[in-house]
């Protein structure tokens, strides 16, 4: 049973290690909803894996396999499409 969890935990905490994570501002957002509205249109850009939006910091935190770049106006164009500003 140590070793199945040894290894769950190598397989999946590596992979957390090597996620790439960006920080992006944004203006417009109000509430839960407008949070969930940009984290589902982020999310649909190939390549993240998670999105954190931070209603005080008027921020998200965009995580993205390891290696992929997602370019600003990837960004731009989901979070405007959700109804907000990218600020970058």
């Amino acid at each position: 049973m140590k070793s199945i969890v040894v290894s769950a935990f190598l397989v999946f905490g590596s992979t957390a290690l090597l996620a790439d994570t960006r920080d992006v501002k944004i203006q417009g957002m109000h509430c839960e909803e407008c949070a969930k509205s940009i984290e589902r249109e982020v999310k649909k850009i190939p390549g993240v894996t998670d999105v954190q939006v931070n209603l005080e910091a008027k921020s998200a935190k965009v995580t993205t396999k390891d290696g992929v770049k997602i370019e600003d106006k990837a960004l731009k164009k989901a979070i405007e499409k959700a109804g907000y500003k990218f600020l970058g």
